[in-house]
């Protein structure tokens, strides 16, 4: 029986056959558009609809991947309005003219007037010796609703102006008006300091300043948070007694008497979920 002879490629021939192939494979389509492309960079982002697991976010209907939780809702202070116009529940011990809200704050002129200072106009709250002024926010019915959870973050400009020994400025989080995660500065004190699951007074290593900062406190998981201050992490620790945080506090105690010197601002809530 004849059989034909086996025809050798000579190398000329077996490199054009290479690169013929790998033309191919390039023209091919990473992944069919509509699956998954599990790819790592986002070069070869593909948009779909499901997870692609890049870096970057494509702002798809789905979880693409992007851990960056966007803002659910968020508030600043109105002109004329004061903190429980817009929300908020005022709570005071003292009696008298011990303390109270104001509207149309002005955070330039507490601390060492003219001080830096937040976005204006801002809410205000005042507190003489004797006194304490506590608003509450309840974040549960803001936005999508629902307790702050794993990832959740509450970020808020906070102002103290000058405090008399002991008096005390004081942004914190929690549930049924117990705090689980607190930052605070304490006249006669250096450092603003966190009270949280580790312990009361634990430094942060923050310098006292009357010219506003953003405080942003995030929930790192059921048992842990953080707090950034203009964007630097100044602490991380655990929570206290964690059920979901539900509201968030702003208090002035015993801050001092007097003109606006001693008056404690904060503005523009921004809830991320």
């Amino acid at each position: 029986m004849f059989s034909p002879p086996m025809r050798i490629l000579t190398k000329p021939a077996v490199l054009l056959l290479s690169l013929v192939v790998l033309g191919a494979l390039h023209a091919c389509p990473e992944d069919p558009p509509s699956y998954d492309d599990d790819d790592s960079g986002s070069a070869t982002d593909d948009d779909d609809a499901v997870d692609d697991d890049d870096a970057v976010d494509d702002d798809d209907a789905v979880d693409d991947d992007d851990a960056a939780p966007t803002i659910d809702w968020s508030l600043c202070a109105g002109a004329g309005q004061t903190p429980t116009d817009q929300g908020w529940t005022m709570s005071q011990l003292g009696l008298g003219t011990a303390s109270g809200q104001l509207a149309d704050g002005v955070s330039t002129a507490n601390g060492g007037a003219p001080s830096g200072g937040i976005t204006d106009p801002s809410w205000g709250l005042w507190s003489n010796a004797g006194g304490t002024v506590t608003q509450t926010l309840d974040l549960t019915t803001l936005g999508s609703g629902g307790a702050l959870t794993t990832g959740h973050s509450v970020e808020l400009e906070f102002d103290n102006g000058y405090l008399v020994s002991f008096g005390t400025a004081v942004v914190a989080l929690g549930a049924a008006t117990v705090p689980t995660a607190t930052f605070r500065f304490t006249g006669g004190d250096t450092e603003y300091r966190v009270d949280d699951a580790g312990g009361t007074n634990q430094s942060t290593g923050l310098p006292f300043t009357a010219d506003g900062m953003t405080l942003k406190f995030t929930i790192l998981s059921t048992t842990s948070w953080q707090i950034e201050v203009d964007g630097a992490v100044v602490h991380t620790g655990t929570l206290q007694g964690f059920t979901g945080i539900t509201e968030l506090y702003v208090t002035s105690a015993s801050a001092g008497t007097g003109p606006t010197t001693w008056d404690l601002y904060f503005n523009c809530v921004n809830i991320y979920r």
